[in-house]
């Protein structure tokens, strides 16, 4: 059983911003401005979403008698985009207008978010070192990466082809050399032709999708950020050519929103979600977002987790607690979301990153990562940014050993990932560092409870995956003055404190959680 909505925050239902399929009519019109870095420059907008189903000549009237004029509509949620006649007079009295109608679920104004910052220490025009597995000259060099045990998870899988991974961000160099074999291809699309060949509202979108301005389908990258995200999920490995990613092989989707300077509207990366998810990504990766929530991008994340697609989001890089000062979408309280923290070269948590007991989940190396770049080269960066796509190639990883696995299983799995670390008592829900060698074993093996260990807020249900049982399950907990759990593996804290969560199986087999606790 799914719980959509609850996570185990403290916090609200909040959410900064992590990745899938695309809500739009017909062929996606001005989105944002068409010059990078100029969105300040475009008519203020704003998202209604209202309570009941209403015609488009409704919604023009009702947006009429408050002065706002219709742009839009992203249909996968029903919600449409607006914008104010008059900006300083809809600030003054058409937002209390609007939100006083029983109709308005809710109103709010689009803003700009950004590609988390990142920390360059330049690559890297050493020479490369005797490769051993696999045979790219650099990955000697990817200290960052074998930090997750890479080569112990390939013996495994190596990654595939059929799994797609949604890379919304700057978008990606999509001839460099460790990519251009990666790249995701519209088998429905004829490039070229001016036609929408598969009917998905954008035209020849052969290898994704530009959300910038009046929207197009060249996501090439222009600022470099998406590009090092992308070969960290999926470098093409032993192709004698630079690194290694995570896979060597997989489909990447470019979702361009930001711009050259890195620069977005929460607007466009609804939309980029919402691509991803309609052309049938698995994971999204987020490596953007900021410190407001927003029910429009919340929304986005719940189609997504619906649908089956999980988002990935970097935790950001202001070495903060995000349960007392949240960063979207990764506080996001949606199961649909992932938050990643980043890892130091020594194993530490980096002195840049968010930390989170209830609000991050796991950590994995973001430190001085070695990845491509801009003109078919390669830099070393630092910051969550990079740890997220660390998380979102081991869960690809998992999805090519066993692409049966539902939403809710890839979360938990990856989220039973991880080696314990007495560092991260207090600041991470897992307490754990992410291993890619554990994400695949625990496949091979038979009955178990993902995860093994998390911390989860209290009054908020949380629904645990029994994993290969024999037969129906039967659940109970080590306290039930702490917490409960229902027939379906749904958790919930009553009380702060820790407990085991037993199951036992049809075949009689019976284990437990390492520890839960509640706070």
């Amino acid at each position: 059983m799914i719980v959509p909505t609850q996570r185990r925050l403290c916090m609200k239902w909040s959410g900064l911003l992590v990745v899938v399929i695309l809500a739009t009519f017909s062929a996606p019109k001005a989105v944002i401005s068409a010059e990078p870095g100029n969105f300040a420059r475009r008519p203020a907008r704003y998202f209604v979403k209202f309570r009941s189903d209403l015609s488009v000549r409704e919604v023009k009237q009702r947006f009429a008698k408050v002065g706002l004029k219709l742009r839009g509509e992203i249909q996968e949620i029903q919600v449409y985009v607006a914008e104010a006649l008059d900006p300083d007079r809809f600030e003054e009295r058409g937002q209390d207008l609007i939100n006083s109608s029983p109709d308005v679920l809710y109103l709010e104004k689009d803003r700009i978010v950004r590609a988390l910052e990142s920390y360059e220490s330049h690559d890297s025009s050493a020479p490369p070192t005797t490769p051993t597995t696999p045979n790219d000259p650099k990955f000697q060099q990817q200290k960052a990466l074998m930090r997750i045990a890479p080569e112990a998870a390939w013996s495994l899988s190596k990654g595939s082809r059929d799994v797609l991974v949604a890379v919304t961000d700057t978008g990606v160099a999509l001839n460099h050399p460790e990519l251009k074999n990666q790249v995701w291809t519209n088998s429905n699309e004829l490039p070229g032709n001016g036609i929408d060949d598969d009917r998905n509202g954008f035209v020849d979108d052969v290898n994704g999708w530009n959300f910038i301005g009046t929207g197009n389908n060249d996501p090439e990258d222009d600022e470099g950020h998406g590009t090092h995200v992308a070969g960290i999920i999926g470098a093409e490995g032993n192709n004698s050519e630079g690194i290694a990613g995570v896979n060597w092989l997989v489909s990447i989707l470019p979702v361009k929103f930001l711009d050259s300077a890195g620069s977005g509207t929460l607007e466009g990366g609804v939309r980029s979600i919402l691509y991803a998810v309609k052309q049938g990504a698995r994971l999204i990766n987020a490596s953007w977002g900021d410190d407001v929530t927003s029910r429009t991008l919340q929304d986005a994340i719940e189609y997504a987790f619906s649908n089956g697609s999980l988002v990935i989001a970097a935790a950001a890089n202001s070495t903060r607690d995000t349960d007392v000062k949240p960063n979207y979408p990764s506080s996001d309280v949606s199961l649909g979301v992932i938050s990643v923290a980043s890892s130091s070269r020594i194993g530490t948590l980096s002195g840049f990153s968010n930390y989170g007991v209830l609000s991050v989940d796991l950590v994995a190396p973001g430190s001085d990562v070695l990845s491509t770049y801009l003109r078919g080269k390669y830099a070393k960066l630092s910051g969550t940014s990079m740890a997220a796509p660390m998380v979102t190639g081991i869960g690809a990883l998992m999805l090519s050993l066993k692409p049966e696995l539902s939403v809710l299983e890839l979360r938990n799995g990856i989220l039973n990932a991880v080696e314990e670390s007495p560092g991260y008592e207090g600041k991470i829900s897992t307490r754990g560092d992410i291993r890619a060698d554990l994400a695949l074993e625990q496949l091979q093996t038979g009955f178990q409870i993902w995860p093994s260990r998390l911390t989860i807020a209290l009054n908020a249900p949380y629904p645990l995956t029994a994993y290969r049982p024999e037969g129906s399950v039967q659940w109970d907990v080590s306290d039930e003055s702490l917490a409960r759990i229902d027939a379906n593996g749904v958790l919930t804290f009553l009380k702060a404190g820790g407990i085991q969560v037993r199951a036992r199986d049809g075949s009689g087999k019976q284990i437990s959680t390492a520890w839960t606790r509640g706070r």
